[in-house]
């Protein structure tokens, strides 16, 4: 069946985009049993919109595109809610969800997918009008970009549906990569790395360079070197294994240092509180606002 759609962020399910189509006809028998049902001419008008809404071609392609697209966020946005990623990790894996997308945008992916949503609409959605072109319009002066009178447009549906498609795949990609290339983040990034390849004994010249540049008033540089070479022997002497050291690991083993370690162990305790209260995610406290009314009511 249809389902359910997340009240704060429905907008970015792929299979409910998926289910609306799948349920197309299903759905479109709903409307005409409730406005049988319904007395109030308000809400009759509105399931009127809705009913002509979903026969059209753009409602049709919006929810196919979606869907494809949103199939790949769906999945970053729970690997990037995990809390045992890093957060280089989690720019990683961003940046293969963007090659991804981007390997779709090209003429011969939408030829494609136009293909196959009407042969889709041909077979199985019948209901659905037969794409066409909007009514002309031509954008305001003050969207002109170079000189007027330059608006293009589109010969055929095909080309008007192709720049639609690809505007969605430019729009994804930017709103990614936007998200990851935020200087704070990388901030964060450098911290995370810098703290863990010297679990790994792994060279981090850069981070530990950037790390130091950006908080040169509350890090001792000479200290920091010292104890970053220190870090894998006092892990392994704790009972960690530093050759698997995740995220969870390191914060567990900076909340586990005794007194006597931690001033052993000053500039990288230090670290340790820059990095605890820097999130890397908001995900966590969102799902406690989310839970709060199972426990606080109005």
């Amino acid at each position: 069946g249809v389902h359910a759609f997340c009240p704060t962020r429905w907008t970015v399910r792929g299979e409910v985009l998926a289910a609306v189509i799948n349920n197309h006809a299903e759905l479109l028998k709903l409307w005409d049993w409730s406005l049988i049902g319904s007395k109030e001419e308000e809400m009759k008008a509105r399931i009127r919109g809705v009913q002509s809404m979903m026969t059209t071609f753009n409602f049709y392609f919006g929810c196919t595109l979606g869907e494809q697209l949103l199939r790949q966020t769906d999945n970053l946005s729970r690997a990037l809610q995990d809390s045992s990623t890093a957060a280089a990790q989690g720019n990683r894996l961003a940046q293969d969800v963007v090659k991804t997308l981007l390997k779709d945008r090209t003429d011969t992916s939408f030829s494609l997918f136009w293909a196959r949503i009407l042969q889709r609409k041909t077979t199985e959605i019948q209901t659905i009008e037969d794409p066409k072109l909007p009514r002309k319009r031509k954008a305001p002066v003050r969207h002109e970009v170079g000189e007027q009178d330059t608006h293009h447009f589109p010969e055929t549906p095909k080309d008007h549906y192709r720049r639609i498609y690809f505007n969605a795949i430019d729009t994804v990609t930017q709103c990614i990569a936007t998200r990851f290339e935020q200087e704070d983040f990388k901030i964060y990034v450098n911290i995370q790395e810098l703290l863990l390849k010297s679990f790994a004994s792994e060279p981090c010249d850069t981070e530990l360079a950037e790390v130091v540049k950006m908080y040169s008033e509350d890090l001792d540089s000479f200290k920091l070197k010292g104890q970053l070479l220190l870090l894998p022997q006092t892990a392994e002497s704790m009972g960690f294994d530093t050759s698997e050291f995740d995220v969870n690991d390191l914060v567990t083993f900076l909340q586990s240092l005794d007194s006597s370690r931690r001033k052993l162990l000053s500039e990288i305790s230090t670290l340790g509180k820059l990095l605890l209260v820097m999130p890397a995610t908001n995900a966590v406290s969102e799902r406690s606002f989310s839970a709060l009314k199972r426990v606080k009511t109005y």
